[in-house]
């Protein structure tokens, strides 16, 4: 029987492996699913498509009926990946997000 760890205790232990790196972004597909991510031996790869796209058609829905209910927005976000977008369609909307999102430089803090 494993021992258990305790919330403390174990968050360090993520932090600690996170940091020891061996992570890898890559887009998964499996023959019926967007796989969000695996583990094989130390690796682990991490598809960010699912979550970026999710998060995209959210803040769409946002800015399309600003006076929708936040649980409105997340149940119609949810329907529309659930049964309009195609791992194919999911793939092309993260590429394109990826070309048109402006990225925002980091800048040094002032004192």
């Amino acid at each position: 029987m494993a021992k258990r760890v305790k919330g403390p205790a174990l968050l360090v232990r993520v932090l600690t492996e996170v940091g020891a790196g061996r992570i890898w972004e890559v887009y998964l597909v499996d023959k019926k699913l967007i796989v969000e991510g695996e583990t094989e031996g130390k690796s682990i790869r991490i598809n960010p498509a699912r979550h970026v796209v999710d998060t995209l058609i959210h803040e769409t829905l946002h800015r399309l009926e600003p006076g929708w209910a936040e649980s409105t927005v997340r149940r119609k976000t949810s329907w529309l990946l659930k049964h309009c977008f195609s791992d194919e369609m999911i793939e092309q909307l993260y590429v394109e997000y990826q070309r048109i999102a402006k990225r925002v430089k980091k800048r040094a803090p002032t004192d």
